[in-house]
């Protein structure tokens, strides 16, 4: 499983062959766990919470409080936690991709590596959504490395 945290945020999952389902993150801790528990994944990655520069303390303390319910409904399932920060996970999944900005790179990424998903949040939507494309290439970054580690030596 994979997890962007923002308020947008999303949710990923991967196995070895691939990024198969994407959903939308709930606001609710206990919505959270039905759907961790449902899906019961091997490990989590999840994006490393910052602050954002000009962000307001409210608005801080709100991302704060959300990504920590994150974290105790995960520990709460026994769900191990990989933390992974934005820059590590978009040097992988970002290469070869050109763009002027962060978020064109990752829309661009997902399109070109997950053509099979959809990224819109709703049936009415007509712009992809950023923490759909984010958790997935989280995801995408995770199934990559998860594979490498498996590989015995």
């Amino acid at each position: 499983m994979a997890i962007d945290p923002g308020k947008k945020g999303a949710i990923a999952l991967a196995r070895h062959d691939g990024v198969y389902h994407l959903e939308l993150l709930p606001d609710e801790p206990a919505l959270m766990f039905r759907i961790f528990e449902e899906h019961r994944p091997s490990v989590c990655y999840l994006e490393k919470a910052q602050c954002m520069p000009r962000q307001g303390i409210s608005s801080a303390f709100n991302y704060g409080r959300h990504f920590g319910e994150i974290i105790g409904v995960l520990t709460a399932l026994k769900i191990p936690i990989i933390f992974v920060t934005p820059g590590k996970w978009t040097k992988s999944v970002h290469a070869g991709i050109r763009g002027t900005s962060a978020k064109e790179k990752s829309k661009k990424a997902a399109f070109k590596l997950l053509p099979h998903l959809n990224f819109l949040a709703t049936e009415r939507s007509k712009v992809p959504h950023d923490g759909l494309i984010d958790a997935a290439l989280i995801a995408e970054f995770a199934r990559r490395e998860q594979n490498v580690k498996a590989i015995p030596f």
